[in-house]
């Protein structure tokens, strides 16, 4: 199944013009390998108000466990996207299940950072 937002990039081009609103939000601690949406909500301190049904980290193989309704992903570290917020939302778009509620989290940070200020 294919999905097309918003005349292909559009989504992405948003956050790529707007990725240093997110500069002052970064987490730095002890994070684990995370990629796709778990590192932006790591990164941006957005949490989900449910769980991610998909998560996706780095190991040494590929490998896939399912837990009830959770699946927990593993990629080669080949796999890694760069360490930006548009980077890792291509990678969530194609690998995991599109969550519309932190999506929508995840503008409205955007849009509150840009009101408040530097």
């Amino acid at each position: 199944m294919e999905f097309h937002f918003l005349h292909d990039n559009a989504l992405l081009e948003i956050f790529e013009r707007h990725s240093f609103l997110f500069k002052k939000k970064l987490v730095y601690s002890k994070m684990r390998n995370f990629i796709g949406f778990k590192w932006i909500a790591e990164h941006t301190g957005i949490a989900p108000s449910q769980p991610f049904s998909v998560g996706s980290q780095l190991g040494r193989s590929r490998r896939t466990v399912v837990t009830g309704n959770t699946r927990e992903e593993t990629y080669p570290p080949g796999a890694r996207p760069h360490a930006t917020i548009p980077a890792h939302l291509t990678f969530a778009f194609k690998h995991e299940t599109i969550n519309l509620e932190f999506l929508a989290r995840l503008c409205a940070g955007a849009s509150d950072s840009r009101t408040v200020g530097p």
